[in-house]
């Protein structure tokens, strides 16, 4: 089922690369 695992590390860095969008937006909505 992993034959590729640079997949799963790309959609990791994807996914921390969105949160890290969401809380400089709240921050920046909440100041």
């Amino acid at each position: 089922m992993e034959e590729k695992p640079k997949r799963s590390i790309l959609q990791g860095l994807f996914i921390l690369a969105v949160i890290g969008i969401v809380v400089t937006v709240a921050i920046h909505y909440l100041r």
